[in-house]
């Protein structure tokens, strides 16, 4: 939901390459001045490239999606240089920004997990060497400020289907 201080974006389905196979998950987004906050969910009955194989790619197409529906603008009154000089960001400018202030939170809903559970993971540095690390949604919501809320996606919204 939008507000003075943050933005927040949805992609029930995005799209995806990796390693010349086309995949799809879902993507909630909250961004404000400080953080881009991202949690990648896995989506249900889906046999594609999971979400931490291809996290790379998805970090590249979720942060480009976000710029092209102005979802990034957050950032824009935080930056001195864009709000001086009353320019607009290029979308480039806008996602290397925003990965300089990515928070990515990798989720895996019960029965697409490894284990019976739901997993969610910190995944530090996504696009460059990326480190899990696991952790319960109540400390990552403390952790960045936000709602539990913002880690629950009803399994209704996450099933695939072709």
């Amino acid at each position: 939901m939008p507000s003075a201080n943050h933005f927040q974006r949805e992609f029930t389905r995005l799209r995806f390459d990796h390693a010349s196979n086309l995949g799809q998950c879902f993507i909630r987004a909250r961004i404000s001045a400080e953080q881009v906050l991202v949690l990648c969910t896995q989506l249900r009955e889906y046999s594609g490239p999971s979400i931490t194989n291809a996290v790379e790619s998805i970090v590249t197409n979720a942060l480009e999606e976000l710029a092209r529906c102005n979802a990034l603008a957050p950032l824009v009154a935080s930056h001195p240089r864009w709000h001086f000089w009353r320019r607009a960001p290029k979308p480039a400018e806008l996602v290397a920004l925003a990965r300089e202030r990515l928070v990515w939170v990798e989720h895996y809903t019960r029965g697409c997990a490894i284990g019976p559970d739901a997993t969610w993971a910190l995944v530090v540095n996504p696009s460059d060497a990326p480190q899990w690390h696991y952790a319960k949604p109540s400390a990552l919501a403390r952790r960045f400020r936000v709602g539990a809320d913002f880690f629950d996606v009803a399994d209704s919204r996450l099933t695939f289907s072709p």
